[in-house]
């Protein structure tokens, strides 16, 4: 409660330091420039996700049983995210990001026979991917303050995969490895080295390991990311530390790292990245994740491109977004091509296909499957 309060009143301070500084400076080039006038305005876009029809097509393995199943979708809405900004000044501006979201549950899941879990649903409010203050200060830093959505990996931080991919890989959207959600304060800026740009963002959090926007105890999370990039080269890397329990005796660390090589019409992308949960499991027993990908994309024309996706995950608990327990561990190796057709600059028909080999490291529960999604992403 008392951090929750602390960090309020900290972002409320920031904002209306922001507010203050970005009035003066307004002030001053109205003073230099008569007639001139600080522009404002609001703008609206969104980014739109939906499915024309997902198959799945597998087998589950059980301890000396195997069982042939099948699950079948049509036509569903996946989600829409508006993109809302309000420009106060020349250097202060609020972006709010809602989700809408209907959440059907396609995604097999271990554990569970394949289209069991899916579950009827209708579009619902599913929370903020950014709700943030923004300050551009001298130097062009860049201040920011609430949920802030971190950049962790270039797939799902920069997100490039929605460009590429219509679901989201087990290392992607996945918040103990690719994926992070968090809020607090970031700042940026980027330097210029000879030929190499290197942008950088330092980051003080909130949240849950990651693993969420808000946590229960006083004690913040600190986190670096840098993309140095020169020529056909980027590098990436981060790293985050803190602690995540009610009781701040329990310290969690995450990094990530990767390299994207551009050349002409051929792309290629690897990332990885693990975290350590202390005692997440019981005493003594940490919560660890790993996994990596390779990503080769291919570009035959502007409006049509081919990605490979070569997608590991491995957790040494059980449960992955449900309640997790100590029971071995999970393994996830996922295949993934898709052809890629630009209907506009803006929106994508996407045909995907994922052949999976996914298990429980104690037996109890393997899938193997091919799944074949028609779907379409759009951003306007």
């Amino acid at each position: 409660m008392r951090k929750g309060l602390a960090i309020l009143g900290i972002v409320l301070a920031m904002v209306l330091g922001m507010y203050a500084f970005s009035m003066a400076d307004d002030a001053a080039a109205a003073d230099s420039s008569a007639g001139a006038s600080a522009p404002s305005g609001t703008t609206i876009g969104g980014h739109i996700k939906m499915t024309l029809f997902d198959t799945i097509d597998g087998v589950e393995t059980k301890p000396g049983v195997k069982t042939g199943e099948t699950e079948y979708s049509g036509f569903s809405f996946g989600e829409i995210i508006l993109y809302i900004s309000q420009k106060i000044s020349d250097n202060f501006s609020v972006d709010v990001e809602p989700e809408f979201a209907a959440k059907t549950g396609a995604t097999p899941k271990l554990g569970t026979s394949i289209g069991a879990q899916m579950v009827p649903a209708a579009p619902t409010f599913g929370g903020f991917d950014r709700a943030l203050a923004k300050y551009i200060a001298p130097m062009d830093v860049e201040i920011s303050a609430g949920i802030v959505k971190p950049i962790f990996t270039m797939d799902y931080g920069d997100e490039l995969f929605w460009g590429e991919e219509f679901n989201g890989s087990k290392f992607t959207a996945d918040p103990w490895l690719g994926e992070m959600a968090d809020s607090g304060i970031q700042v940026y800026k980027s330097f210029d080295v000879g030929d190499a740009s290197i942008p950088v963002w330092l980051y003080a959090l909130n949240g849950y390991g990651g693993t969420g926007v808000n946590d229960n105890n006083k004690s913040p999370s600190f986190m670096i990311h840098v993309e140095p990039a020169m020529g056909m080269f980027k590098l990436t890397g981060s790293y985050t530390v803190g602690l995540y329990d009610n009781g701040e005796h329990d310290a969690y660390q995450r990094a990530s790292g990767g390299i994207q090589f551009i050349w002409d019409n051929l792309q290629l992308r690897s990332e990885f990245a693990n975290g350590r949960w202390e005692n997440r499991l019981g005493a003594g027993l940490d919560a660890k994740s790993y996994g990596w990908y390779f990503k080769a994309i291919y570009k035959f024309t502007p409006w049509l491109k081919l990605v490979y996706d070569y997608n590991v995950a491995e957790l040494n608990f059980n449960g992955f977004l449900g309640p997790i327990t100590n029971q071995g561990g999970e393994n996830y190796l996922t295949h993934t091509l898709v052809l890629d057709y630009n209907i506009t600059d803006s929106t994508y028909l996407m045909l995907q296909v994922d052949y999976a080999n996914w298990k429980q490291n104690n037996g109890l529960d393997g899938l193997n499957f091919i799944r074949p999604t028609l779907a379409v992403r759009t951003t306007f």
